[in-house]
């Protein structure tokens, strides 16, 4: 299990002005390896606000775009509506990478947005199917605690 505290998009490790944390569970040794991997994603969201559930972004080492991610959206929600949309997003590249000092721009990329119907406090579930520039693609699963 991976858990990842989420602020605006970018990971953190301060809890201060945090409201949002997704726990990731990934079915399957190595998510990127092969195609058809699941996650099954805890998501805890803002009542009566626009959540940004994630983003996805695939850089050259120049920080170039290499190509775009495909989000399809499988089911739900049933409790809101989700959007995918085209946006300047952070890069959450891990340190290493080739790729991590393109982390402090934006870039051109998609996200995904969650927003409840008004008044709305309980779970709601997503289904997506995510597609590489580079062909790979997985499901996932968002349990989406709206409090």
């Amino acid at each position: 299990m991976i858990r990842q505290i989420v602020c605006g998009g970018v990971a953190v490790l301060a809890l201060a002005g945090c409201t949002t944390n997704r726990t990731m569970i990934v079915q399957g040794n190595n998510p990127h390896s092969a195609n058809g991997t699941h996650f099954v994603v805890e998501y805890s969201a803002k009542a009566d606000a626009p959540n940004e559930l994630n983003s996805w972004v695939d850089l050259n080492p120049d920080c170039s775009v290499r190509g775009f991610y495909r989000i399809s959206l499988l089911s739900g929600p049933t409790h809101g509506k989700a959007s995918v949309q085209q946006a300047q997003v952070y890069p959450r590249y891990p340190k290493g990478s080739q790729v991590y000092a393109c982390n402090m721009h934006r870039a051109d990329g998609v996200k995904l947005v969650y927003q409840p119907v008004t008044g709305y406090r309980g779970l709601d579930v997503i289904k997506l199917q995510v597609s590489t520039p580079q062909g790979r693609f997985w499901t996932s699963n968002w349990y989406i605690q709206v409090q």
